[in-house]
């Protein structure tokens, strides 16, 4: 009599035990199949926004900072040789922020909806533009007439300007990030040319001076 009972409290652990692993067994795949629903149900509201970035030109600007926020959300990308890029975000409301040295900051808004991607988005820079202006003088006087180039490094021409009755000159819309030269060569004066420098923004005391010819220079 004591052996069946001993045989038969066993045989309840035992079965206990195997259903209670079973139990476990089933709610992990309960839980794995949850998470892959809630993966899956993620994926499905997310849609991919694909674009360029140009120039006003609409020549493509690579190495462009992409900043994307959504949702308290922030991703950062960065425009490929062709000035593609390339997002993965959630439906509603989309702000992307682009930025590059020599262009102003530039981006939009847009709306990411269900069923509308977006493949051909185009956010365009506009350049950045200094100006460089002065007065031309021989020490003593503004000099008017008077011919003066701007220079890249490799010394040539990229812009020609005439100093006005006041002696001023001025040159605008210079392309930001360029290493610029100015120079004179006037009649009965010394060829003058400055330092190189970087614009990198505006320079307005650019004055030139120039230096008349001695009698055994002419």
């Amino acid at each position: 009599m004591r052996k069946l009972f001993l045989s038969l409290c066993i045989f309840l652990l035992s079965f206990s035990g195997f259903a209670i692993q079973s139990i476990g067994k089933a709610n992990g795949r309960d839980s794995t199949r949850q998470n892959i629903n809630m993966t899956v149900s993620n994926k499905e509201k997310q849609q991919e926004v694909e674009g360029m970035v140009l120039d006003e030109e609409g020549y493509a600007i690579a190495e462009v900072v992409l900043e994307a926020k959504q949702k308290g959300k922030v991703q950062n990308v960065q425009s490929d040789k062709y000035g593609k890029f390339q997002f993965l975000v959630d439906y509603g409301l989309l702000s992307i922020f682009a930025q590059k040295e020599g262009f102003l900051a530039g981006g939009e808004i847009i709306s990411v909806r269900e069923g509308r991607p977006i493949k051909n988005l185009q956010i365009v820079l506009k350049k950045r533009y200094s100006h460089i202006l002065g007065i031309v003088t021989d020490g003593v006087k503004a000099l008017s007439g008077v011919t003066v180039r701007l220079r890249n490094e490799n010394l040539e021409t990229i812009d020609q300007v005439f100093s006005d009755a006041l002696g001023y000159y001025q040159f605008r819309n210079i392309g930001d990030n360029q290493k610029v030269a100015v120079s004179v060569y006037e009649e009965g004066f010394q060829e003058y040319i400055s330092d190189f420098f970087l614009v990198d923004k505006n320079y307005e005391k650019e004055h030139i001076i120039l230096r008349k010819k001695e009698k055994n220079m002419l």
